[in-house]
C-alpha cells in the first residue's frame, strides 16, 4: 500500500503525507499531516486553545530559565483566566485583528521577580506584555539580562551606577557600546571616563527604594535611643546623627515619606 485515503478530508494521498502510528493496525495515522497541522493551528486559536498555549509557554520559559514551574494546574489557570470578562474583549479583539501576534492574549507577571502564582498574573496582550517588559528594562525594574556598569574618573573617582549600558548611554550622552567596550576591557575609557562591570547584587528600583526606608527606620531608631543615653562617647552620637542626616536627606529626595 502505497497511498491511503485520509480520514479527515476523504482525499486519497501518498503515505509520506501521513504519520506514523504504531497503535493503528496499519501503523499509519488516519488524518493527514496537512489535516492535523489545520486541527492544530484552529485550536491553538480557540478561546480554550489559546489558554492551554500560554500555559505551556509558562511551563516551558519557567524550565528554561531554571525557575520554579506554576503553582497551579493547568485546570486552575484554565479556571482563573475565564473568570475574568477582559478576556473575552482580548480574544475577540484578537480575532478582529486576523489573529495578528501583537493581539494575542497573553499574561503578564506583576513582579517579574516572582515565580508564576495566580495572584501575581494579570491579563494582557502580547504587544502590551512586550512593552512593559522595555519599559521595565529601561526604568531599572528589571535586571535580569541587563550588566550594571560603574562610572570613574581617569582619576580612579567613583562617579555613579547605572542598571546598564544603554542606561549610562541615555543619562551620560556617550555612546554605549563604547562604554560597554571600555567595561570589557576592550577600550582605556569611553567619553573621558573609565568604566567597570558592577559584579555585586544589584537590586532593582524597588528594591532599593525598600533598602532605603529600612535603613532610614534604622537610623532613626538608633538617633532617638542614642540621644538619651549619655554613657555613650560622643563620637557614637555623631556617627549616628551623620547617619541619619543622610539617610533622612535620601528619604526625602526620593520622595519615600510621601
Amino acid at each position: 500500500m502505497l497511498s491511503k485515503n485520509c480520514t479527515k478530508c476523504g482525499k486519497l494521498k501518498p503515505l509520506s503525507r501521513f504519520s506514523k502510528q504504531r497503535s493503528r493496525k496499519d501503523g499509519i495515522r488516519g488524518k493527514c499531516k496537512e489535516c492535523i497541522s489545520i486541527e492544530s493551528f484552529e485550536r491553538n486559536r480557540s478561546k480554550i486553545g489559546r489558554i492551554k498555549a500560554i500555559y505551556n509557554g509558562q511551563i516551558s520559559s519557567s524550565r528554561r530559565r531554571g525557575y520554579p514551574l506554576p503553582d497551579y494546574t493547568k485546570e486552575e489557570f484554565i479556571e482563573w483566566v475565564l473568570s475574568h470578562d477582559s478576556y473575552n474583549d482580548i480574544h475577540n479583539e484578537w480575532v478582529d485583528s486576523g489573529y495578528k501576534k501583537y493581539y494575542s492574549p497573553s499574561a503578564d507577571r506583576k513582579d517579574d521577580y516572582k515565580s508564576y502564582t495566580l495572584d501575581n498574573l494579570i491579563l494582557t496582550t502580547w504587544k502590551k506584555n512586550f512593552r512593559k517588559y522595555n519599559s521595565d528594562q529601561k526604568n531599572g525594574l528589571n535586571n535580569k539580562t541587563s550588566t550594571s556598569v560603574d562610572q570613574y574618573t581617569i582619576d580612579g573617582v567613583f562617579v555613579a551606577n547605572y542598571h546598564s549600558y544603554a542606561e549610562a548611554g541615555r543619562v551620560t550622552s556617550i555612546n554605549k557600546s563604547s562604554i560597554e567596550k571600555c567595561a570589557k576591557g576592550h577600550h582605556s575609557h569611553a567619553g573621558n571616563y573609565v568604566w567597570k562591570i558592577n559584579t555585586g547584587l544589584f537590586m532593582n528600583k524597588n528594591e532599593q527604594a525598600e533598602a532605603l526606608k529600612l535603613i532610614f527606620e534604622l537610623s532613626s531608631k538608633l538617633e532617638t535611643q542614642l540621644s538619651w543615653n549619655t554613657s555613650l562617647p560622643e563620637s557614637y552620637k555623631t556617627v549616628t546623627k551623620k547617619a541619619f542626616s543622610f539617610t533622612n536627606g535620601m528619604y526625602n529626595k526620593y520622595g519615600l515619606g510621601a
